[in-house]
């Protein structure tokens, strides 16, 4: 009598189940940690540690980039890089105004000024990847999921002599590691310099003020905003997204003006 494939069949021990079970894990960690090793990117390294690191901490409108761009301006070489071209292009214009021709150069991904001059003011993928000082404005965009590398190129392989960092004051923790390596670290907390007021209804667009900023949360609503404010008060009032790379959960209304904080 021939046996049946059933009763051939070898029954394991559930403790030899355990082991095989094990055995194969080890394997496939084995496997994985085999091709990790191998697939490791060569990270750049700063050959030049900076010597002096100063965050300059606070909500919108307490003088972080003023300060940052007068301690620019007294170095009289170094760069300023920030996420949009109308930055840059304000700190180009503010420096501009205070020292002599030629000092300051402007570029961004649309428009070169004397993109050599001894200080330059930028978008952050054009910043430069050493000099004598770099001002970072909102630093905090090291975490954006999709811009945040160009953050993190400059904070963990510029090679400056002195950087300023500016921020929310929220992003202190993350940011600080990125620069242990720097000689002297330094940390400015800033205060708003104007009251800042919850409007308690909506505003029409011909009710808003001039001299007023406008603060949306989207990209979108930032064009959508200025659309509607500039038949009113053309050139008075100016638009600016207020959104952060990782935002709260929920937001108030932010395709509505009513949304918007007005500095004054």
């Amino acid at each position: 009598m021939t046996d049946s494939p059933t009763s051939r069949r070898r029954v394991r021990s559930p403790a030899q189940r355990t082991t095989d079970a094990s055995t194969r894990s080890r394997d496939e960690r084995r496997a994985q940690q085999t091709w990790v090793d191998g697939a490791e990117p060569a990270l750049p390294v700063r050959t030049t540690r900076p010597e002096h690191v100063v965050f300059h901490l606070g909500p919108t409108n307490s003088g972080k980039t003023y300060e940052s761009l007068q301690a620019l301006a007294a170095a009289g070489s170094g760069v300023y890089a920030a996420p949009l071209r109308q930055l840059a292009h304000e700190a180009y214009a503010k420096l501009s105004a205070q020292l002599p021709p030629g000092t300051v150069g402007l570029s961004t991904g649309e428009e070169e000024i004397d993109p050599h001059a001894p200080i330059v003011c930028c978008t952050v993928e054009k910043a430069p990847p050493r000099g004598e000082m770099l001002v970072l404005d909102e630093s905090h965009w090291v975490a954006d999921p999709d811009r945040g590398h160009h953050w993190a190129r400059l904070l963990l392989t510029g090679e400056y002599r002195e950087m300023h960092l500016i921020s929310a004051a929220e992003a202190l923790l993350l940011l600080k590691p990125l620069v242990a390596d720097a000689e002297q670290v330094v940390v400015v907390n800033h205060k708003r310099l104007s009251r800042l007021d919850v409007l308690p209804a909506p505003v029409k667009p011909s009710q808003v003020r001039e001299q007023t900023l406008v603060v949306a949360f989207s990209r979108k609503t930032v064009y959508a905003v200025a659309a509607q404010l500039d038949p009113h008060r053309r050139g008075k009032v100016g638009v600016l997204y207020g959104a952060l790379p990782r935002p709260p959960a929920a937001t108030s209304s932010p395709g509505s003006p009513a949304a918007s904080s007005r500095c004054s």
